[in-house]
């Protein structure tokens, strides 16, 4: 482990929690119909989201992956997050909170 990565436990543990918690949801199909139920929540698609937003926050995917741009870990995130935006990485941008900030 880095200093860098040994100076940032908390928001990794806190980022841990956030998706544990969003990968144990559920959602409702169906609603209102004879056919009602509950089905794992779509955890690709937040991830997605979520890696999309953060790259929108920190100035764009390069940014994201100013670390290690090189790496396979950073050329598969890199392929989710463009894949995500399709090309509008700013359309994804929150505010501290994560609510949406319109471009």
């Amino acid at each position: 482990m880095t200093k860098r990565e040994s100076a940032q436990p908390d928001a990794i543990a806190q980022a841990i929690v956030a998706l544990t918690a969003a990968a144990k949801q559920t959602r409702t199909v169906g609603a209102g119909t004879w056919n009602e139920h509950q089905e794992a929540a779509d955890f690709a698609e937040l991830a997605a989201i979520v890696l999309t937003s953060v790259a929108a926050n920190v100035g764009g995917t390069e940014e994201l992956l100013a670390g290690r741009p090189g790496s396979w870990e950073a050329d598969l995130v890199r392929q989710l997050v463009d894949g995500t935006a399709r090309g509008d990485v700013d359309r994804y941008r929150t505010h501290d909170d994560g609510t949406h900030v319109e471009p």
